[in-house]
């Protein structure tokens, strides 16, 4: 977190030292010293940071052990040691996506066919996740949303949910942010078929649904920030109020955690929205205005500065030829 940070105030991307140095010690002490319930856990820890940075990256996830997966899969059965699972499948979809826009104009119909049905592959695994999901992770509608309230906690419209912790919130945000990714590589897929070969009827219905899937993604991001910033507004607040659902407190657990690590949980997802074109302006503006927000928190005067494209979650992006995508959600963002 602390190298991470450092990185935004400097405005570049990390150098991941502490994550090699770990990669290294895994490789070296092998698969035979994870069998005991921590050490799984602890590479069930740096396994899912490499598989973090793969997506951000765009590269497929970097193997620790040959079996790393099915090391993964002996562990206790928990809800973000399977999402990491399906990460894994989003990097290896955008390394292929990478490959087949890199020359957007020679690409075939059938790579684009290809691609685009592995990415529905990899957007079912991650909707079935959510079904997966413990049943009290399930947000639940904050109790008071009179006009003081919402604007106390500075919300988005009328939605506040209320989570169990921050960690849960965090979790449920990498979801999403993941399946806004893979949304878009369905959606350039069709789009360029449609460009560059008449894409037929089946193709154009497969998409039509996609932006409605993605704002509703985007809102519930937004309605999460609420639950983790409270009503801060500043770096060192006497006291932080949290909004709550009907009938219960906020864990105190959950306002030690919130306080240090909620807004840097926020940034990624957050910065990941405000790649999406085609929110409504008041949307993109109260986005940019959290950003403005957690900057204050960790003292990072140039966060509003940074490059959209270096999201914490959202692969690198290049940009191409707005002809090529024209009419696309990407409109010309592009692996």
């Amino acid at each position: 977190m602390v190298e991470g940070l450092l990185a935004l105030a400097d405005q570049k991307l990390p150098s991941n030292a502490h994550l090699k140095g770990a990669l290294a010690l895994v490789k070296h002490r092998g698969g035979d010293s994870f069998k005991t319930d921590i050490s799984r856990r602890l590479f069930a820890s740096v396994q899912t940071q490499t598989v973090s940075r793969a997506v951000k990256e765009s590269i497929p996830p970097e193997k620790l052990l040959d079996d790393w997966v099915a090391v993964m899969e002996i562990m206790p059965c928990s809800a973000a040691n399977r999402l990491t699972l399906v990460e894994g499948q989003v990097a290896n979809l955008l390394s292929s996506a990478r490959c087949v826009f890199r020359n957007a104009y020679a690409v075939l119909d059938s790579q684009l066919v290809s691609l685009a049905c592995s990415a529905m592959d990899v957007q079912k695994n991650l909707l079935d996740w959510t079904h997966t999901v413990p049943k009290e992770w399930t947000p639940k509608a904050a109790r008071d949303k009179s006009p003081a309230t919402l604007s106390k906690f500075q919300a988005y419209g009328t939605r506040m949910d209320i989570y169990p912790d921050v960690w849960v919130v965090s979790i449920w945000n990498t979801y999403r942010i993941l399946h806004i990714t893979v949304q878009m590589v369905i959606t350039t897929c069709w789009r360029m078929r449609k460009t560059m070969y008449g894409a037929p009827s089946d193709s154009e219905r497969s998409s039509e649904t996609v932006p409605s899937t993605i704002q509703e993604l985007v809102d519930d991001i937004c309605a999460s920030v609420p639950f983790c910033l409270g009503d801060r507004t500043e770096a060192e607040p006497e006291a932080i109020e949290y909004p709550c659902a009907e009938g219960l407190k906020i864990p105190i657990d959950h306002q030690r955690a919130a306080v240090n690590l909620s807004g840097w949980f926020l940034i990624g997802p957050i910065k990941g929205c405000l790649m999406v074109t085609g929110l409504q302006e008041t949307q993109f503006q109260w986005l940019k205005s959290q950003i403005s927000r957690i900057a204050k928190f960790y003292g990072l005067v140039s966060l509003n500065e940074v490059d959209i494209s270096q999201s914490q979650t959202l692969p690198f992006q290049h940009r191409f030829s707005q002809q090529a995508l024209r009419g696309s959600l990407y409109d010309g963002w592009i692996f």
